[in-house]
């Protein structure tokens, strides 16, 4: 699978050359990032609370972004993917 950092960084190319609705595709963004991340979560094997304690943010602030509900920064999402890397 595709870390989660390249997706972001690919929609994030695409946000920035679109003539279009810059909400909407920010929105896509947002909804592909948090698909993403609940998967690897879930492949992981971690639980939300313990990837949230070793990334050092709270557990109700991961899953707002797991859900979609808030956005991912690049240092967020290479938190997450170290802490899911190291986990293995």
């Amino acid at each position: 699978m595709t870390p989660l950092s390249k997706t972001y960084e690919k929609l994030t190319a695409l946000i920035e050359s679109a003539d279009g609705d810059l909400d909407a595709l920010k929105k896509s963004r947002l909804a592909a990032c948090a698909a993403h991340a609940q998967k690897l979560l879930a492949d992981s094997g971690q639980s939300l609370r313990s990837t949230a304690t070793q990334m050092k943010i709270s557990p109700p602030y991961l899953s707002d972004l797991i859900r979609g509900n808030r956005h991912w920064t690049v240092e967020t999402i290479r938190k997450f993917e170290a802490c899911l890397t190291t986990s293995k």
